[in-house]
């Protein structure tokens, strides 16, 4: 990686002495180590990773050597990131962590969210659409509980309606993302949950590699210890979900971290409980939970 950047460093130099750099020579020049290191322990960090990724260093080649089209789409990709990585430059709200209080009464995972079993709780309102700041007060709402054993999560989900009792559909989705232990910190399960089945769909285990992308270590691969349940409400639906906390990384910082994403099927793009700049893969920018009173 050293090697990489002391060779573009020294390529981007040669430019220099040569006189004024073209508009692709700039381009090139934006993926360098400064740009690399900067967006360590970022917002960004989940793009800037990516400037070490061999594609990248094709691209570059292409759209500094490469033919006229070959030209045009590394210019179109290379572009691209660096449109996200200053996007999560700009990105100054901070990270998200909750102290979560210990509940005396462990919730039944029935999907039928009681009040009475939800009192100790932390609760967050409304929506953010994945990279957006702005908070919808929609009706949706996330709780978050746990005990000596499990975390347990919550989620009414509305959905929209022209006056009529809104339909839920096999479209109809949430993703639980979270920290796994072991890997050096770079494991992580998705679950996939759906009212249509009124439980976990599907899961996947994935590793994140440091380079922006992830690699698939197992599919199906359900822990039986993870509950999940669905059910349909007036209104939408609800889920309530269980996870052990055996299964769940605790990071230096003492947090916990994962996400919770769903589907909405009007706007064809992802809601969160929090404002993340990129999506549910970033291992960088979920919900970080504290547990208090351990």
């Amino acid at each position: 990686m050293l090697q990489k950047f002391s060779l573009l460093f020294l390529s981007v130099f040669c430019i220099l002495l040569s006189g004024c750099m073209t508009n692709d020579e700039k381009l090139a020049a934006f993926f360098d180590g400064k740009t690399y290191w900067q967006g360590r322990n970022t917002h960004r960090q989940f793009m800037t990773d990516r400037i070490v990724d061999p594609s990248t260093d094709v691209l570059i080649d292409q759209l500094l050597s490469g033919s006229e089209n070959q030209k045009k789409q590394a210019r179109f990709e290379l572009n691209r990131l660096k449109d996200l990585i200053e996007f999560g430059e700009k990105w100054s709200l901070p990270r998200f962590e909750l102290l979560l209080p210990l509940s005396v009464k462990s919730p039944v995972i029935d999907g039928n969210i009681k009040f009475d079993e939800w009192k100790q709780k932390i609760e967050i309102s409304g929506s953010c659409l994945a990279g957006r700041r702005r908070r919808y007060y929609d009706g949706s709402r996330m709780l978050l509980a746990f005990d000596k054993d499990m975390l347990y999560i919550a989620a009414y989900i509305p959905l929209e309606s022209a006056g009529k009792s809104p339909a839920v559909t096999e479209e109809d989705h949430i993703l639980l993302f979270f920290d796994m232990p072991g890997g050096s910190g770079r494991r992580y399960k998705e679950c996939i949950i759906t009212p249509a089945s009124g439980k976990i769909a599907a899961s996947v285990n994935w590793v994140y590699c440091g380079n922006g992308k992830r690699e698939q270590l197992a599919a199906n691969q359900l822990e039986p210890e993870i509950k999940a349940a669905v059910i349909k409400t007036k209104y939408g639906y609800s889920a309530e979900i269980a996870v052990p906390r055996s299964l769940l990384r605790v990071h230096s910082n003492g947090c916990i971290r994962f996400n919770l994403l769903r589907w909405d099927k009007t706007l064809k793009d992802y809601r969160t409980p929090i404002a993340v700049p990129y999506h549910g893969h970033d291992p960088f920018n979920r919900i970080n939970v504290r547990f208090a009173g351990k």
